[in-house]
């Protein structure tokens, strides 16, 4: 056949009643093509169009050395390399999804279109799921001990282990992903902790710690007359996971600040977007505020019901609900909690029983006029300074 000829040409010169046994025949006897590596995490210009876009982005992936698991509840995550620290993220979460396209972008100079991102997010959600049979309990803000760590023998394999010399862990919730490691009598800063942690689209970046804190200093902020001792004690206490920790009920007469200290103390142990969050009735909206926060200071509470109480104990001794997933038939979702948690009001709200045995009493004082100030001169003399040591001089 002439050089300037292909295969359509071919084709075109075969009598009619041939053309389907010949190309049948092409079919049977071709291989498939499946493009030359991508080297250096770079898309050549020789592969490019001689796979498709899905296969290009997998092979894109597999370079960049992001590893898939997923956790006790059956929820699937990526661990991808960011600068020089790895994050956490929800497969399932439109922010992995970008940082796909944006992974695809930077090695092709090209655009991907949202079939193969699908089709990709599929491949990965069924790694995560199946390649590692171990799952992964991913704690909020304070950890305890149990680090994800990868098999010896298998790459990408995640096993839980206990040997970190009873250490616990927090969060700073910064950009750098960096925790502080806190053992008897000392703490460091860890970049790269060994700790898988969830996070949440509300928390903020926790101050950098200092050394040479002194817990009393939270007294300045918090208008206590009784019981100083026992708060100080459920405040360190809100620094030890996987225990009980007992309801603070924070309760005063009206101009008793029972907010700003509420807020005060979400900053100091939870720092968040949501300074104070609203105790709901619906027990999903109830359940996701569990889920994603550590310390829930619920503001203004004049009443609790019956299942709402019920759903406050087992935040505080540890529980979780199960609930239908959205737009679906039988699939369901689970929510795990074991939190702490202050409700501010003017009176103690807690009528029940099991409620009030998992509760301390927090009286605050009327501030009087003479002495009121506005909350960013309150605030802003010493409270940064303080802040970062309280925790961490425990």
């Amino acid at each position: 056949m002439d050089s300037r000829f292909d295969i359509s040409d071919f084709i075109e010169a075969i009598l009619d009643e041939r053309k389907i046994a010949v190309i049948n025949e092409l079919i049977a006897n071709s291989t498939e093509y499946k493009g030359e590596n991508l080297e250096n995490g770079k898309a050549g210009s020789s592969s490019v169009g001689k796979i498709s876009t899905a296969e290009q982005l997998m092979n894109l992936v597999e370079i960049s050395g992001a590893t898939f698991f997923h956790s006790d509840i059956k929820e699937l995550y990526a661990i991808i390399p960011v600068d020089e620290h790895k994050e956490i993220q929800l497969i399932c979460d439109r922010d992995f999804e970008l940082w796909l396209s944006g992974l695809f972008y930077r090695n092709t100079g090209k655009s991907i279109s949202k079939d193969s991102v699908k089709q990709v997010l599929a491949t990965l959600s069924a790694k995560a799921l199946y390649d590692n049979p171990n799952p992964v309990k991913l704690p909020v803000r304070i950890a305890e001990n149990v680090v994800p760590q990868r098999n010896a023998g298998a790459e990408g394999d995640f096993c839980e282990a206990k040997a970190l010399n009873n250490a616990f862990w927090y969060d700073l919730t910064n950009t750098k992903w960096q925790a502080i490691k806190i053992t008897t009598g000392s703490w460091e800063l860890i970049d790269n902790p060994p700790i898988l942690f969830n996070r949440y689209r509300h928390q903020v970046q926790q101050t950098m710690p200092n050394k040479g804190g002194n817990i009393n200093k939270i007294l300045n902020y918090v208008n206590i007359e009784e019981n100083k001792i026992l708060f100080l004690c459920w405040l360190v206490s809100c620094f030890v996971p996987n225990i009980a920790h007992a309801d603070n009920i924070i309760h005063g007469e009206k101009g008793a600040a029972k907010c700003t200290a509420s807020a005060i103390l979400k900053s100091l142990v939870d720092p968040s977007a949501l300074d104070t969050l609203t105790l709901q009735n619906s027990q999903r909206t109830s359940a996701v505020n569990l889920q994603s926060h550590w310390l829930l200071p619920f503001d203004n509470v004049s009443f609790i019901n019956g299942d709402v109480s019920d759903m406050l104990c087992r935040a505080i001794a540890g529980g979780g609900i199960q609930q239908r997933k959205l737009n679906t038939n039988s699939e369901d979702v689970i929510f795990t909690f074991q939190r702490c948690v202050i409700i501010n009001g003017i009176n103690n709200v807690a009528t029940r029983a099991d409620l009030l045995d998992l509760s301390i009493l927090t009286e605050l004082v009327r501030i009087p006029d003479s002495e009121r100030k506005e909350l960013s001169e309150f605030l802003k003399p010493t409270l940064p300074q303080s802040q970062p040591t309280e925790q961490l001089k425990l």
